[in-house]
């Protein structure tokens, strides 16, 4: 099958990853001219170093962060669905795989947590993720959907149920679009799931 890949395309994302770059190295760059137009001249070599690592750090942790949140994917390889762990310490998204022919059920389940289902104590609101429960299995597999739009995530499970069907699956739970108004309805509370299925 051929491989298809979904990249965060929600406008938040691309705020937050500016406002990160923008807050992190901007003071750097502010640091940097002021310390070359009158610190330089009477600086020591050790001076100078020290300034240059911690202006490279700095702007080098900005890149991080804007990368890491810029790059989360979801991937629909000829057998499976793959999402990558972040590149954060401690992350919100974890490493996932999901064969398609043991998909049994999908919905969107919404918490304070990461993709294990643990609970996230840094994380400020709620995240959606789209929830699969396979055949045989307790566990749940997730994937973080809080910055992609409600088009894609449509086309994320429509998918998801074309390759499971393809690969001998016979997934009968609705469409796309039924799915994630069901658990993420438009308007007002596009950001809510049904509360009564949040975990």
């Amino acid at each position: 099958m051929k491989k298809v890949v979904f990249y965060q395309k929600n406008i938040s994302i691309y705020v937050v990853c500016t406002v990160l770059f923008t807050a992190i190295a901007g003071p750097v760059l502010y640091l940097l001219i002021h310390f070359l137009i009158k610190e330089a001249s009477s600086a020591t070599t050790g001076e100078i170093v020290e300034t240059a690592i911690s202006c490279g750090c700095m702007i080098l942790l900005a890149v991080y962060f804007s990368v890491n949140y810029g790059k989360h994917r979801v991937v629909f390889r000829d057998n499976e669905i793959y999402v990558p762990r972040e590149w954060l310490i401690i992350p919100m998204q974890y490493k996932v795989v999901i064969p398609y022919n043991l998909i049994e059920n999908i919905t969107i389940r919404r918490g304070k947590m990461n993709s294990k289902g643990e609970h996230f104590r840094s994380c400020g609101v709620g995240h959606p993720y789209l929830t699969f429960k396979l055949k045989g299995q307790h566990k749940l597999e997730r994937i973080d959907v809080f910055h992609f739009t409600d088009k894609q995530i449509e086309q994320i499970i429509d998918l998801a149920i074309e390759r499971a069907r393809n690969s001998g699956n016979n997934l009968e739970i609705g469409t796309g679009k039924e799915i994630r108004q069901k658990y993420y309805p438009l308007g007002k509370d596009k950001r809510k799931t049904n509360p009564s299925l949040n975990g």
